[in-house]
């Protein structure tokens, strides 16, 4: 999802490129016209997108775990993906909010995945953290968590993140 609606949104891929990160993309306000006709710019699409610009995959690595800007060249590791968790664990809230945008076919979303392997396991490291967290203060306070108005929603998504399982020291 992070991706998609990157993408989509102004600046955070080469039809829009706000942050210079390469000099042949289309700049911030430049008609893609005006872009075509005096640089030979050709619009990148989606699948383009994903298969050939590796520089505005595995952001959350590169910010979180290299500590530099969320598009680039510099290769990413495991082991920026292993800072990139260590780093999480300090903040006390994490949030990602994207845009609900169809999700694409099978085989692309297959190569979403694949491009931006180290953020998936940063992401699910994420997801870890919150149901650690999320398992303590029920096993401290019990249903009491649970405010009978939010329950039903806030139940549902924790089963949905954390399986609903309580206590198993994830």
């Amino acid at each position: 999802a992070r991706m998609v609606s990157a993408f989509f949104y102004r600046c955070h891929s080469p039809n829009q490129d706000c942050y210079g990160v390469n000099k042949s993309f289309c700049r911030q306000g430049m008609s893609l016209r005006k872009c075509r006709e005096e640089f030979g710019f050709e619009p990148v699409d989606f699948e383009s997108y994903v298969y050939n610009y590796t520089e505005y995959s595995n952001v959350y690595t590169r910010m979180f775990g290299q500590n530099k800007f969320a598009y680039g060249y510099t290769p990413i590791s495991q082991e920026d993906a292993e800072k990139a968790k260590d780093m999480l664990a300090r903040y006390a809230f994490v949030g990602l909010q994207e845009h609900k945008l169809r999700k694409p076919g099978a085989s692309l979303m297959s190569a979403l995945l694949r491009v931006n392997a180290f953020d998936m396991d940063v992401y699910k490291h994420g997801i870890l953290l919150f149901c650690r967290a999320i398992d303590s203060i029920i096993k401290e306070i019990g249903d009491m968590f649970w405010r009978p108005d939010l329950a039903p929603a806030a139940r549902g998504q924790y089963e949905t993140h954390c399986g609903g399982i309580q206590g198993t020291g994830r």
